[in-house]
């Protein structure tokens, strides 16, 4: 009794210490970056993941590779005039965010919608980041858009940004929900996310369940650039791999000791530390 005790006073102790070192490491982006809490909310659910492999790695805190990956490359912010259908001049502000292309160039979608704003698009370019690496081909993370609205406009796509909240996903668990695949960029808040997690059900976070569309965008460009077409089957099946990887990734760094996976610390975990890897070889850059 005394070793388990000594045991789980270990664990207590040493999960203390990581919760502390991402409460200093959160106290310091907020401050470099404020009012940005979309952009706050995705970093923070990479930090507490990936902490414990970071203080295990004095030559990559010394490196400060997790504070450099939270910074953008760059930052592009720029106006968009636009005549509408009755002939009036309109203006928007847009923005693109090339967050980081240590494993490749930077790629990454756009959005419109009356609420983007620098966080968001901060966010998203950070998710897309490590979704990207995920997929294993050799594509950096951006993302773009603009505070445009498409409603009632001509038409034209759209992204949409969804939000379930802890007391969706006590519903969900409650009906007897067993698998939640975010099929959207962040759509679970924090405390959702630690109730799927804690009650024991299975969930694929956005980074890992919603990289297919990234990983065929990949594809495409890989048959661009060669100047060969594939046939459907034959992108479906490199689709399928590309997906089975990411599982593979997430077990190989997500297992937990009673031999369940944590989809959530294997996907950050297994992106972090290719891209990681990537920015220590580079070394400052």
């Amino acid at each position: 009794m005394r070793l388990i005790g000594a045991t789980r006073g270990s664990h207590v102790a040493e999960q203390a210490a990581v919760d502390a070192e991402v409460e200093h490491f959160m106290a310091g982006l907020i401050k470099r970056n404020p009012a940005e809490p979309e952009f706050h909310q995705a970093v923070l659910e990479m930090a507490r993941s990936v902490m414990p492999y970071v203080l295990d790695h004095p030559d990559w805190r010394t490196a400060e590779i997790l504070e450099r990956m939270t910074e953008p490359d760059r930052i592009v912010i720029f106006r968009v005039s636009w005549e509408d259908d009755e002939g009036r001049i309109r203006a928007n502000r847009a923005w693109r965010v090339q967050f980081n292309n240590s494993i490749g160039p930077y790629k990454g979608g756009l959005r419109f919608h009356p609420s983007v704003n620098q966080s968001i698009l901060k966010f998203l370019g950070f998710e897309q980041t490590y979704k990207n690496a995920l997929t294993g081909l050799p594509m950096g993370g951006a993302k773009g858009g603009a505070n445009f609205n498409p409603k009632g406009k001509s038409d034209l796509p759209c992204a949409t940004q969804n939000e379930l909240d802890e007391a969706d996903a006590k519903v969900l668990v409650a009906n007897g929900c067993r698998l939640v695949a975010e099929g959207a960029n962040m759509p679970s808040t924090i405390e959702a996310q630690e109730y799927f997690r804690e009650s024991g059900i299975l969930y694929g976070p956005s980074k890992a369940a919603n990289a297919g569309g990234v990983g065929v965008s990949g594809l495409e460009q890989s048959q661009n650039a060669l100047r060969i077409p594939w046939t459907r089957d034959e992108v479906d099946t490199r689709l399928r791999q590309i997906m089975r990887g990411i599982d593979e990734q997430c077990a190989e760094w997500g297992t937990r000791p009673d031999g369940s996976i944590d989809y959530v610390d294997g996907a950050n975990l297994a992106a972090f530390h290719k891209v990681g890897s990537a920015m220590h070889a580079y070394g400052i850059v």
